[in-house]
């Protein structure tokens, strides 16, 4: 997570493409140019330029690309390192960028900025693996690696193209850096280690001087993950990897009882794996958890680390800010606890309630005196806080899942809501703010379908562990739970005249649920599929529906009798389905890359587009029939004429496959979602 010098922008991975987000106006813009995961970004001093590298494969050539800011266009390939690129920085005036690979190529590169090519290049750190790589802010001509049990300080020699390296004396200390930073003088480089503590070395003489804190209860729990360097130079700002970020006074160094200590703690969701001073200030929007145009993590990985957490059920919600909140469920019954308002601030003109994973444990021993600033602070379960400074109040400012989505869902006549599910998770959006309502967590276990039911008052999911659940839509309260539904609950579809559900199931079964206000009744079972039911859609009078699956066969059902009406084969994985044209034509779309118009009648087949190089796993059509959406593993999401059968927008954004999309009821956006997490907000091109 990095902060542009301009106005308000913040720049962050997202799967292969590097996401840039203006806070103020909530609206995003993509740099394009990698194939496989970001693990690292660059921005140069001034903002002109972005460097971003690449993860792939053992053996594989891993590339670091720089984009233009303003044009978001790229400027140079550079392509050296195999595997991974591990962390890159730009000098102080961006004449060079230093680049250092991965575990499998630990080779450190100098890269001319004005052609592209690399100057001079070295092994990076004795034999072992570099983790961290900071120019000097006073000489464009020195920086510094760090890693396992080596600090390393580097002088370019231009005329004769090499790298000459002086170790730095550690003594007895041996440590993992995994993060550093240096004050502006180039005096002192800090950082900070998997062990939890702070050091200090002497850039000018390359020793040790300093580790800290000086107590052992202080040092920080998984590890010090991320680092800053406040603009006065007094005070350092510490993430660990239990979710704690501390201000840490640095003091006199010469002194171990006094130098690096904490001086004030506070707790966010996850472990940080960023953190940077912003001197502008920058303010929350409307609501909490922006989506986008696109909403995603703060940093890829998705792992769940020992990280600060909320009290286990507890929850806010306000039925009348409708702003974020969070309710928690145990794995084993699926029961939510219930919540409880608290104010947040920073939004003038109007009250909001703070989530209860944004919310802050604050602990005191000595407020740091400093001009108030903020602070970005990203997390690994994808959290961006911003933190005030010097009180260390943390405020969500964008959330979304760590994990693949699996699907997505409008209630009827309302596109102001929309509910994605992932692992281990339920959420609920506001399409307009994009703030993150409701969260409902159910611990261990995968959301793989959801749906409103038809009067909004139940939202309906599936879950991996074979259970129906019904949640309350503001409160998150558990309605009811079906046990044993299915071996796993793979598609869920709700009737429209009646209380009633459709479920499918990972063993291929079809079944009806009649939802009573006291119980849930098992009203008929189907069985025609041999594989995984993948998605279910009803006709507009409840007689009819359709289930897709895995087994090559879409089954048209008669709700009347629970019987086989007709069935739709082809030589592929159906994905998608959804009735079209007054429930009188079917479409359907798999991974032989083809979208299918069927007769609903007589099941035979009208048209057949082709409309991907990639497979295919969403489909969705508006309202009216007159235009359809699709997506899968090329990335990419198309708007096709429905009458007309051609193409006619296309949509980058999603930087990993396409898993669903969704037309807003009044058809004026469609949503998108993706297996890197990532939930995209489009303008519906055809209106």
């Amino acid at each position: 997570l990095h902060a542009h010098p301009g106005e308000g922008d913040i720049i962050y991975p997202l799967g292969s493409t590097v996401v840039v987000k203006n806070i103020r106006t909530n609206q995003d813009s993509f740099l394009l140019g990698l194939n496989g995961r970001v693990s690292c970004i660059a921005v140069s001093r001034s903002g002109r330029f972005v460097a971003a590298g690449e993860e792939t494969h053992m053996g594989f050539q891993a590339p670091a690309v720089i984009w233009d800011f303003e044009t978001r266009s790229v400027i140079h390939r550079c392509t050296l390192h195999k595997g991974k690129v591990q962390m890159l920085d730009f000098s102080p005036d961006e004449r060079f960028l230093a680049t250092v690979g991965g575990i499998d190529d630990s080779t450190l590169v100098i890269w001319d900025m004005a052609s592209g090519q690399p100057v001079c290049g070295a092994q990076g750190a004795g034999g072992n693996m570099a983790t961290c790589l900071a120019f000097c802010s006073t000489n464009s001509e020195r920086f510094i690696t760090a890693g396992e049990a080596s600090i390393r300080v580097w002088e370019m020699d231009l005329e004769r193209r090499k790298l000459v390296p002086t170790d730095c004396q550690l003594g007895h200390s041996r440590r993992i850096v995994t993060c550093m930073v240096l004050d502006p003088a180039d005096e002192y480089a800090y950082c900070g280690t998997t062990t939890g503590d702070v050091l200090a070395i002497n850039i000018r003489t390359r020793l040790f001087k300093q580790l800290g804190p000086p107590r052992e209860r202080d040092r920080f729990q998984l590890g010090v993950r991320s680092i800053a360097l406040h603009p006065n130079g007094n005070y350092l700002l510490v993430g660990s990897g239990s979710g704690t970020v501390a201000a840490v006074c640095i003091g006199d160094l010469t002194n171990p009882k006094t130098a690096l200590r904490v001086a004030k703690t506070t707790s966010v969701l996850g472990g940080v794996t960023s953190l940077r001073f912003v001197c502008r200030a920058v303010p929350p929007p409307s609501g909490t958890g922006a989506v986008i145009s696109a909403v995603s993590a703060a940093q890829s990985p998705s792992r769940r680390g020992a990280a600060a957490r909320p009290a286990r059920g507890a929850g806010v919600s306000t039925a009348s800010t409708r702003s974020a909140a969070t309710s928690r469920a145990s794995a084993a019954r699926g029961t939510p606890s219930a919540g409880s308002t608290a104010p947040r601030r920073g939004v003038p003109g109007r009250t909001a309630a703070r989530p209860a994973m944004g919310a802050t444990r604050t602990s005191s021993r000595a407020t740091p005196a400093a001009t108030p600033v903020r602070i970005l602070c990203g997390t690994a379960q994808s959290h961006i806080y911003s933190i005030e400074y010097p009180t260390l109040e943390a405020t969500l400012l964008s959330t979304c899942h760590t994990a693949p989505i699996s699907d997505i869902a409008f209630p009827a006549a309302c596109s102001e809501l929309f509910a994605t599910c992932s692992s281990g998770d339920l959420r609920i959006w506001n399409a307009r703010t994009c703030a993150e309502l409701l969260r409902i967590q159910v611990d261990n276990v995968t959301c793989n379908c959801v749906c409103f039911s038809p009067d909004g008052a139940q939202v309906l999911s599936g879950w991996s562990d074979g259970k129906i659940r019904g949640f309350g839509p503001e409160s998150g309260t558990l309605l009811f739970v079906i046990n044993d539904a299915h071996k796993s609950v793979t598609a869920i579809a709700p009737y429209r005249g009646q209380p009633r559900i459709i479920t499918g199931g990972s063993e291929g079964q079809v079944r009806v649920w009649q939802l009573n206000a006291e119980s849930q009744v098992l009203v008929s079972t189907m069985k025609e599929h041999r594989a995984t039911v993948n998605q279910i859609a009803l006709n507009g009078d409840d007689t009819e529906c359709l289930s897709a699956s895995a087994d090559s066969s879409c089954v048209i059902w008669d709700l009347t009798r629970f019987k086989r009406a007709n069935t739709l084969l082809a030589s592929t994985v159906f994905k998608g389905i959804a009735y079209a044209a007054e429930y009188s034509q079917i479409l359907t779309a798999g991974t032989d890359h083809n979208v299918f118009y069927w007769d609903a009648l007589d099941a035979t087949t009208l048209r057949e587009l082709q409309a991907s190089d990639a497979e295919l796993a969403a489909l969705a059509i508006d309202s009216e029939s007159r235009c359809f959406a699709t997506g899968g593993s090329d990335k990419l999401v198309r708007v096709w004429l429905y009458d007309e059968g051609t193409a006619h927008a296309e949509g980058r954004g999603h930087s990993g496959a396409v898993t669903k999309i969704a037309f807003a009821p009044d058809n004026q956006h469609i949503v998108s979602v993706g297996d890197e997490g990532a939930i995209l907000i489009w303008r519906n091109p055809v209106l």
